[in-house]
């Protein structure tokens, strides 16, 4: 407790100034200043509520206005008095103005008060409602203190002793009283409160006990010859110079094993590899049994990370690692998607109340600005050890909690869980195998798009738009942090232009947002935009690639444990994000992507797929029956939509209506939002016979002129309507996903993966059809990978996109890999899953050999 709180003991309910109320001001304009506690806390429930509403100020007590009385009623339901049974305070003495939102600094200055009752009271269980409270308890401590991805959980925090509980404010449910998903999500999160109270006191085991530091050779080569003699399950963890090796300089500086095994108790052995302790010969021969452990299928093994084992063992051991049981990072994933969730040091605290094992280290783990390697070597060897130590212990009690909640009899999460698996070692080829790039096209097309950006400049700085600015103000026109700011676009459009403001931000000020500047029909205004596009392409898309390059491929990683929806994600660079829509930008961008010298590159596309999903999952009939007969929703809606015939109907219209018609439908939107979609999207674009689509329509009298957005919403809601008579049973499965989510509080997909967490309509209709379509991908790319290796192709698989497979194809094997391809994606698939009732299709495109993705062309088999 005295690590926790500090300074003099506080008398409660105390009603003395202090020099942080002096500071914070909140108490002058208060009819309860710095309230108290109130309650009797029977239960030894603690209550830290937000701030003061206007009556609990008028009455000096917490929770006695609407929410407090919707608290009152819902807890009344199992047999909670809030009064009787609770201690309630705010993490805010004062009531803040017009009961704003508290600030960080306003929380800051009134922490005290409540640490003191905290330390005073002693509660068993502490209930945080709301974000301010979650604030109050974590800012500083955690750098995500959303109430997202806090709520939920009981945590046992060994600062307090307490158990924590943070869920959302009553305010929330309260005032979104329409939300069904809300609603439930409101009342099994309370149920779940209400269950926790059946708990002892948290224990709280001591981490540092159980790791042996292995600074002592002949130690280290027993722990070693133990592991290989007895074929124990281990948890492996590498602290290393960064986050990827494959650049020259890069060591593992230490390992740390945690055994598991039913004789003897489990131990945990941390030491040295690269860390300059060992003279060369003791290092090689450590590393020559951590070899023989790592390669030997019959010793299992755990990590937290298995892909950054497995990629660091290759490229510094020389080594690949078998017989891998579990990555415990992605199976907290799959227990539950939320993001930024499964990180350790995280998990650490919400399941163990271990926090802060990271101070000695933390600063010299990632490197420097500037620097290739961190500075691990700096600490000292006996605290990165026992750091690395922790860490298997922690990723150890992981495993064991994770074995018991994924191995229980009917939790489809388990086949989740193998995908997965499956999946993060096929990707870790791909990672290593890396993705070629031009690197001298990069810099020419970095020096090409400054240029032009400098030629904009002087026309922007100097024309004469910028003299009537400074004859207006008074000085120039200039660009300040690498834009024009915001108040001079304003009086730039608005009072030297004369232009008329399009729309207003949410503060009420004129906006000068991307949008409006386009709607401003100004050459001006083209001018901002087109400075703002070059930059982006130069900042954002070129130049994470050229960070990461190394020896002319970029690393990716391949990430299954970011995205809520359990599709993949590319990071560092971010390659699945590159343009797509921006025709200038994707040539300029995928112009550097290449495939291996001589080599070509060749996509393997599912097409249609998320539609095939929807038939899977709602098995309409109609629906069912248009995919077989090869019927394409995304044409034939844009036939009816902009009254075109096959001919007229161009790339470039069927894939708008794909994204603002087809795929919103099917994921819960309506009509309205369609129309908009479309009247902000199709002002430039054109039919087959070169009509612009809006004129098209005028044309033909399905608007009475170009303004008439009436009449295009109206006829997009006539679409609308043709389009669910067309397919009734995809909106009664939908509506029957929503009944199942707020009766269980998840959704399931049928490759046994759920998402749970407070979900919109839309979430819950999207995230089957979309996670269920990459895992159809995922899939197949695992068996393509074993194939591949089995076969000892020179074709190198580098990358999976959501529903797109990239090859580095070996132009004498193009038949072997299409047909391996078609086998496993089209028709090995449909043995694997019976739910998968319509036929799949997949697509293939290539390049000419050494021509770069851009190029790309369909192939037809």
């Amino acid at each position: 407790m005295k690590s926790f709180f500090s300074g003099k003991k506080k008398v409660l309910n105390e009603d003395t100034s202090t020099d942080n109320c002096e500071k914070c001001k909140l108490y002058q304009g208060c009819n309860s200043p710095r309230m108290g506690f109130t309650g009797k806390g029977k239960k030894k429930i603690l209550i830290i509520a937000e701030a003061s509403g206007f009556n609990e100020d008028q009455l000096g007590e917490q929770l006695v206005g609407d929410a407090g009385q919707f608290l009152r009623e819902e807890l009344s339901l199992h047999d909670i008095d809030i009064d009787v049974d609770c201690w309630k305070i705010n993490a805010i003495g004062c009531r803040p103005p017009k009961n704003r939102t508290p600030s960080d600094k306003e929380i800051k200055f009134c922490k005290p008060r409540v640490d003191a009752v905290i330390e005073e009271l002693k509660p068993e269980f502490i209930w945080l409602l709301g974000g301010v409270a979650v604030k109050y308890m974590y800012m500083g401590r955690f750098s995500d203190c959303s109430i997202t991805r806090w709520r939920r959980l009981c945590i046992p925090d060994k600062k307090t002793g307490a158990w924590i509980i943070p869920m959302y404010h009553p305010s929330y449910p309260l005032r979104m009283n329409w939300d069904k998903n809300l609603q439930s999500t409101f009342r099994k999160d309370m149920k779940f409160t209400i269950s926790c109270l059946r708990k002892k006191p948290p224990k709280f085991k001591n981490y540092e006990e159980d790791i042996e530091l292995g600074l002592d050779y002949k130690l280290v080569i027993e722990f070693l010859n133990s592991i290989i003699a007895n074929k124990w399950l281990i948890v492996v963890d590498f602290e290393t110079t960064g986050l990827k090796p494959q650049a020259i300089g890069h060591k593992i500086w230490s390992c740390s094993i945690t055994t598991e095994n039913s004789i003897t108790p489990s131990r945990t052995v941390a030491f040295p590899i690269s860390y300059p302790y060992w003279n060369d010969r003791k290092r090689d021969r450590i590393i020559s049994l951590l070899v023989i452990i790592l390669e030997d299928p019959e010793i299992e093994k755990v990590a937290q990370n298995i892909m950054f084992e497995s990629i660091w063992s290759d490229v510094i051991l020389d080594t690949t690692i078998n017989g891998w049981r579990r990555c415990t990072m992605n199976s907290e994933h799959i227990i539950d998607s939320r993001q930024n969730f499964c990180k350790l040091k995280f998990q650490a605290y919400i399941r163990f109340g271990l926090e802060g094992y990271d101070k000695d280290v933390k600063a010299h783990i990632a490197p420097k600005k500037g620097k290739l390697l961190n500075s691990l070597d700096q600490v000292p060897i006996e605290k990165l050890l026992l750091y690395n130590g922790i860490d298997t212990r922690v990723e150890y009690d992981q495993f064991r909690r994770q074995e018991r909640i994924l191995g229980k009899k009917g939790d489809k999460r388990a086949i989740a869980y193998d995908l997965t698996h499956k999946g993060l070692i096929a990707l870790v080829d791909a990672e290593l195998t890396g993705i070629p790039i031009d690197e001298l096209y990069y810099i020419e097309q970095k020096q090409s798009i400054l240029d032009e950006v400098e030629k904009v400049e002087k026309l922007l700085l100097n024309g004469k738009e910028a003299k009537l600015f400074k004859k207006k103000k008074g000085r120039k026109f200039l660009i300040k942090n690498k834009d024009f700011s915001t108040i001079d676009l304003r009086t730039m459009f608005f009072e030297v232009l004369k232009k008329k403001p399009k729309k207003e931000t949410k503060s009420g000020a004129m906006s000068v947002d991307a949008d409006t500047l386009e709607s401003l029909n100004s050459p001006f205004a083209d001018l901002v935009l087109r400075r703002r596009k070059l930059l982006k392409i130069k900042d954002t898309y070129i130049a994470q690639f050229e960070r990461e390059i190394v020896n002319g491929r970029i690393h990716p990683f391949s990430d299954l444990h970011t995205t809520q929806s359990y599709r993949s994600s590319m990071s560092k660079p971010s390659f699945q994000n590159i343009p797509v829509r921006d025709k200038e930008a994707k040539k300029i961008i995928r112009r550097g992507i290449i495939p291996p010298h001589t080599f070509r590159i060749l996509c393997a596309d599912y097409g249609a797929m998320e539609v095939r999903i929807i038939a899977c999952y709602s098995k309409d009939r109609l629906l069912i029956k248009y995919i077989v007969e090869g019927g394409d929703p995304h044409k034939d809606e844009a036939k009816h939509i902009f009254v075109l015939t096959d001919e007229t109907v161009t790339s470039e219209i069927r894939s708008i209506t794909k994204n603002q018609f087809v795929f919103p439908e099917f994921y819960g939107s309506y009509y309205v939002s369609c129309a908009k979609g479309f009247w902000e999207n199709c002002k430039h674009m054109l039919t087959g016979d070169q009509i612009n689509v809006f004129q098209h329509l005028v044309n033909i009298g399905v608007m009475r002129k170009l303004s008439d957005y009436d009449g295009f919403e109206n006829h997009i809601k006539e679409v609308e309507t043709n389009f669910w008579e067309r397919f009734p049973y995809v909106r009664e499965w939908q509506e029957k996903e929503k009944r199942f989510y707020r009766k269980h509080g998840y959704v399931e997909m049928k490759t046994g993966y759920r998402r749970s967490g407070l979900l919109n309509d839309n979430m819950i209709i999207n995230t089957p059809i979309q996670g269920t379509a990459f895992h159809c991908l995922l899939w197949s790319y695992v068996q393509l990978n074993n194939i591949r290796k089995r076969r000892m192709w020179k074709t190198q698989m580098l990358a999976q996109i959501h529903d797109e497979i990239l090859f580095g194809l070996h132009p004498k094997e193009l038949k072997k890999v299409i047909t391996a391809t078609k086998k496993v994606m089209e028709k090995d698939i449909l043995e694997k899953y019976e739910w998968l009732i319509v036929p799949l299709e997949v697509e293939i495109e290539m390049t000419k050999v050494d021509e770069s993705w851009f190029h790309k062309k369909k192939f037809n088999v």
